[in-house]
Formats: C-alpha cells, structure tokens, sequence
C-alpha cells in the first residue's frame, strides 16, 4: 500500500505542475482506495477508487478521473441531483459538462465515458452545441427527448451506495476543507493569468460553476416596482382667478390603490419544470414573502396541453408534493385564455403574470395575440424558461433559470 501512496502522490504533484489553476481543489479532496468500490465514486469530500480498475489506466486517464471527480465535488453534484426526479440523467448531463473540460486540458479519458458526440446524437443537434450547454440544459433536453432510461459511470449514483470498509486505504488525506465557488473562481482566474484561452475554457468554466436562480433580486425588482403607491394626477389650475379654459398644470396626488392585487403564475407541468423541487420551493418561497408584504392573491394555473387546475396560493406548502403530472405537450394556448377571461371575470386591475416553462412550446398566430393582450392588461409580465425563448414573448422580461 506505501508504493499506492506514492503513486498518488506522483499523481497530485502532477496535477499540481501542470494544472496548477486546478491544484488548489484537489488538494482539498480526500482519497480513499477500496477493492470493494465499484471502479469510482464520490462521498462528501471523499473520492473512492478501486485499484485493480484505475491502476489499469493510463497515467494521463489517471489525472483525468482524479480531476473529474475533484470536479464533481466541486460542483455538488450529488446534492444537485437530488432534486432532479431522474438522477442518472443529471449524472450524465454533469458528466459531458466536465468531461469536455478535461479533454479541453489534453487529457484523456477512460473508454466508454460520455461526451458532448454521444449525447448530441439523443437530442439530435450539434456536438459543439452540447459543449456550450450547462448541465441543467443538457438534463432538460435529454428528458423532453425521452431520455430518462440514460445513467453516467458511476460518479453520482455510485457514490449514494459507498460505506466505509475496514479495508479501505487513505492514499491521499486532504485538506478536508470545503470547495467553495470561490475556489473554482479563483482557477478559472489563474487559468486566465497562464494565458490558456484554447478550446473555449471560459465557456467550460462557466458551465462548470453551480448555477443558481435569483429568485429575490429576479422577482423583487419586476413586482414590487408595480406593487408600490401610484400616482393618480388631475389638473389644477394656475390661478384661482383664471377662467377655467386657461391652461394649466398637473398635480400628482400619491395614495394606494384600493383595488387588491393579483399574482397570476403560469406553470408549465409537462415536463421538467415541475420536478425541479429546489427551483419551484425557491420561487413560491419568495413569490409568497413579496405577496404577504402587499396583501396580495396569487392564483397558479398549472398547463400542459390544456389546462390541469387553478388554485389560491397562500404558503409555499400549498404546491409542495402536490405530484404535478402533465401529459408530455406542451400548448400554452387555453392556459393565456384562461388567464385572460379570470382577469375579466374578477375585474382584475392590477396584475402581474409570469411563465413558468422549460421552453419547448408548439406556438401558432393566436398565442401572439393572447401573449399580447396579456401584457397590455398586466403591470409586468415574466417570462421564466430553461431551454429556448419564443417570439410571443419578446415583449415579456426574460429570465434563464439555470
């Protein structure tokens, strides 16, 4: 086991000369060997390797696994995929992110390893395409392609099933530090600074940090700017004096509108919108905390290819584990309608919209005129999305969720 130590340590003062940019998150790693680990896996901190499979590797296969699975800390992957109803697509999707980097880095990698060719050839587009993807766009593709059978080599799902055995040998301890964003900040800095600007790094980089969604900066500036005291204004004249055809000036007069204010939400449940439990729990979190300071209704309109139901929303409980199940098309069409006659019905002056979606939506000419009227009738209009931005909603604030 000293000559295993060894060659780990040969491995990491490698990685440490010739990566030095990526030297900083591996020596936070932990390194275990156990011939009871099915090839590799990840565990916390703990990186786990079967020796009889990675010592069988080449010595530049061998920095690309400990890089990768390094990486796969880094970026939380195992927490990430948690939340994802289908975990082995997630595994994937995260696998061809860092895959592409490393080979970017003139490495190279174990056979049978997900790229950016084999999952271009299921979701029918460009490999050059998929390298500039994030691993959440790869995951929502790979699902509306029907995908959802797919599993990676082992790096998440692997990991959920490694305990510790008395056999195990720590070949490399680590600092036992946690990798932070801005450790993976502080690489792609370094990289810059060693001029490595090949192959697109700033792109892989970008796809390699945790992604999040802004909920309270995205939501606050858009709703509370039309939930805020209006002005109403009325003319008043320059002199009491002056007949009433003399010109005069206009007076503002601040004071709340009495009329109650209305959070329309319109949720795509076709897909992978609604099985994103850390998106949805974020979102009506901060929607709910804005809509108790105003006193105001939010009604959720949950869609497919026709409308599932329409419900009050009072607490972010009330659309937890509520199984949303859509029927796999997507037609925004009855949900715009419906929105719009609820509007009518109720009177609704004040009001503000927002979409829902992962994107992929069968328009035709009449959801241009519905997307329209919509925003002629609301205070501000949202138009949240993971995959592709459609024309009817040009006109709407856009916002990528991640």
């Amino acid at each position: 086991m000293n000559n295993l130590r060894e060659h780990f340590q040969y491995l990491t003062k490698y990685i440490m000369y010739r990566y030095p940019f990526l030297y900083n998150i591996v020596r936070k790693c932990k390194i275990v060997v156990g011939k009871k680990v099915i090839d590799k896996g990840i565990e916390g901190r703990i990186i786990y390797f079967n020796p009889n499979w990675f010592l069988k590797l080449s010595i530049k296969q061998q920095v690309a696994v400990i890089i990768h699975e390094a990486l796969h800390i880094a970026r939380k992957d195992k927490e990430r995929a948690k939340s994802k109803k289908y975990r082995g697509v997630y595994n994937v999707a995260s696998d061809v992110v860092i895959n592409e980097f490393v080979k970017a880095l003139g490495l190279e990698l174990p056979s049978n390893c997900w790229e950016a060719e084999r999952v271009a050839f299921l979701i029918s587009c460009n490999p050059d395409e998929v390298r500039r993807m994030s691993a959440e766009e790869i995951y929502y593709r790979l699902v509306r392609c029907g995908c959802t059978d797919v599993s990676g080599d082992g790096d998440v799902d692997t990991a959920c099933v490694i305990e510790p055995d008395e056999d195990d040998v720590v070949v490399h301890e680590g600092t036992n530090e946690e990798i932070s964003d801005l450790d993976i900040e502080v690489s792609h800095t370094l990289m810059k600074q060693m001029g490595l600007q090949v192959n697109d790094f700033d792109i892989y980089f970008n796809n390699l940090k945790p992604s999040k969604v802004n909920w309270r900066e995205i939501l606050r500036t858009t709703l509370i700017n039309s939930l805020r005291t209006k002005s109403r204004y009325s003319w008043m004249k320059i002199n009491r004096k002056l007949p009433y055809l003399a010109p005069g000036k206009l007076r503002g007069v601040s004071r709340r509108l009495s009329d109650p204010y209305y959070i329309f939400i319109l949720m795509d449940v076709s897909g992978s919108i609604a099985s994103d439990t850390n998106v949805l729990d974020q979102f009506f979190s901060e929607v709910c905390k804005i809509a108790s300071e105003f006193k105001s209704k939010i009604i959720l309109i949950t869609w497919d290819d026709r409308v599932r139901e329409i419900i009050e929303v009072r607490s972010p409980d009330d659309v937890k584990n509520r199984g949303y199940k859509g029927a796999g098309l997507t037609k925004i069409t009855q949900a715009l309608e419906v929105a719009i006659k609820l509007v009518r019905d109720w009177s609704v002056r004040r009001l503000a919209t927002i979409v829902l979606t992962d994107g992929w939506i069968e328009y035709d000419n009449k959801d241009f005129e519905l997307a329209s009227t919509l925003k002629k009738i609301s205070d501000c209009v949202v138009y949240a999305y993971t995959l592709d931005v459609y024309e009817p909603f040009r006109n709407w604030k856009l916002v990528r969720i991640p």
